[in-house]
C-alpha cells in the first residue's frame, strides 16, 4: 500500500534575545552579539510504501519491521516499487515481517535522516512492531543514508545490510557496538566502486565490538546484479531476522567474509 505521512513536531513556542555585550582582547573594541533560540513546528511529509504480513490482521504478535531505503531518485511510489525487494512484494512475495519503504524526496541528495526516523517511530507507534527487532537495509545511495542513520540513532536499529553504498569510516564509531552490519558489493560496480565499501567495513573491524560483520563481494557483479544477488541470498532474511537489539551474536566480534560468482544466482 502506499500512502503519504505527514507530522508536524512542535517544541516549546519560546523565542528570546539577550543582548551581550563582550570586549575584545583590544582595547577600544567590542563586540556585541544576540543570543537566540528559535522553537517553531516542523512539517514532516514522506511517502511511502507499507507491507503487512498476510496474517497481521488475524494475529495478535507484534512483528518484525524492516525498513527499506531504495536507491537512486524515485519521481513517485511506482519509482519505489521497481527497487529489488518491493518489486518482490508487489509481484505476490510474502514476508513475516512489516517492511516500510519511504520515498526519498530529494533528486540527488541522500534520504533526511530526521524525516525518516521520524516516520519509523510512527509506524511503530501505530502498527504491532516489535521495538527489538527493528532492521534497516538500504541499496545505493539508501546504503549511504543508512550508515548515516545507525550513526545518528544508534539504538533504534536490531541490524544493518548495506547494499552497494559506502559513506564516512571516522563516523562508525558512533554505531552501536553490538550490531550486526553485512555489506554487499559487486567486484565490477562502475557507480559505486567496491572500494567505498571495503573502507567501511575495514573501519568496523578496527573498532571491534560484540558485532558480527559479514562482507560479500560478488565477481564480475555491476551496480544492479548486487542488488538482485544480495536480495536473494538465501540466509539473508534467516539471519536477518535472528538479530534482536541489545542482544548481541557473539561474545567477540566475528567477521565473515565471502566471495561468490554472479552466475551463482540467474
Amino acid at each position: 500500500m502506499g500512502r503519504k505521512f505527514s507530522l508536524a513536531i512542535a517544541g516549546k513556542a519560546a523565542v528570546g534575545a539577550v543582548l551581550l555585550s563582550l570586549a575584545s582582547a583590544v582595547p577600544g573594541h567590542a563586540q556585541q552579539f544576540a543570543e537566540a533560540k528559535m522553537s517553531k513546528a516542523v512539517q514532516v511529509e514522506m511517502d511511502y510504501l507499507l507491507h503487512l504480513p498476510k496474517d497481521y490482521d488475524s494475529s495478535a504478535q507484534a512483528y518484525p519491521l524492516v525498513v527499506y531505503l531504495h536507491g537512486g531518485g524515485a519521481a513517485d511510489l511506482d519509482g519505489v516499487k521497481r527497487n529489488f525487494l518491493p518489486s518482490q512484494i508487489a509481484k505476490g512475495g510474502d514476508y513475516p515481517f512489516i517492511m516500510l519503504a519511504p520515498r526519498n524526496p530529494r533528486t540527488k541528495g541522500f534520504f533526511p535522516q530526521e524525516s525518516v526516523q521520524t516516520l519509523v517511530e510512527h509506524i511503530c507507534e501505530t502498527y504491532r512492531v516489535d521495538r527489538d527487532r527493528v532492521y534497516l537495509i538500504g541499496y545505493s545511495r539508501g546504503a549511504f543514508a543508512s550508515f548515516q542513520i545507525v550513526q545518528n540513532y544508534p539504538d533504534a536499529y536490531a541490524a544493518l545490510v548495506a547494499v552497494s553504498g559506502g559513506g564516512i569510516p571516522q563516523y562508525l564509531d558512533r554505531v552501536r557496538p553490538d550490531m550486526p552490519v553485512w555489506v554487499f558489493h559487486g567486484t565490477r560496480d562502475n557507480t559505486i566502486k567496491l572500494g567505498e565499501s571495503v573502507a567501511m567495513v575495514q573501519r568496523l573491524r578496527e573498532l571491534g565490538g560484540n558485532r558480527e560483520i559479514r562482507f560479500t563481494v560478488y565477481e564480475d557483479a555491476n551496480h544492479t546484479d548486487t542488488e538482485r544477488m544480495a536480495f536473494s541470498e538465501p540466509q539473508l532474511f534467516e539471519w536477518l531476522l535472528d538479530k534482536r537489539r541489545g542482544e548481541p551474536d557473539t561474545p567477540v566480534a566475528k567477521s565473515v567474509e565471502t566471495i561468490a560468482r554472479a552466475a551463482v544466482v540467474q
